[in-house]
């Protein structure tokens, strides 16, 4: 008994550890044939929207998004995501809704880069992440 609690035990606690570990392929796969999918316009947004937030932190990690700008890209991130949540309210996305929910994403990242390329950069506690 005390053996298959403790297998038990140790699949899940491997379970938990690997499974949320993203690769690169599986990311080209999602974007490459995601369209073609069933419900593919849904998890293709989410992915983009995903991408954006990503490079947003990346910003943010590196000191080349300021507070501000991070506060408003967020902002505008957010209000995608509540835009994208009203619109399947219904549970899918007609072909109109699908064009705005790009356009909005494709707006964020331009103002991403925008924000990547002036100068303003904001401080970087390269320390911050070792904490013993």
């Amino acid at each position: 008994m005390a053996l298959i609690v403790f297998s038990l035990v140790s699949v899940s606690i491997a379970n938990a550890q690997y499974s949320n570990r993203t690769y690169a392929r599986n990311d080209q796969y999602n974007s490459r044939y995601a369209s073609k999918a069933r419900g593919g316009a849904a998890a293709e947004i989410n992915m983009l929207q995903k991408q954006a937030r990503e490079r947003i932190a990346d910003g943010i990690v590196s000191g080349r998004i300021t507070a501000n700008e991070s506060k408003n890209l967020l902002s505008l991130a957010e209000k995608i995501e509540w835009k994208e949540n009203q619109y399947m309210r219904n549970g899918r996305l007609t072909n109109r809704e699908i064009n705005e929910l790009k356009k909005d994403i494709h707006h964020l990242n331009n103002l991403i880069t925008r924000n990547l390329k002036d100068h303003q950069t904001s401080p970087v506690d390269h320390n911050a992440r070792r904490r013993f």
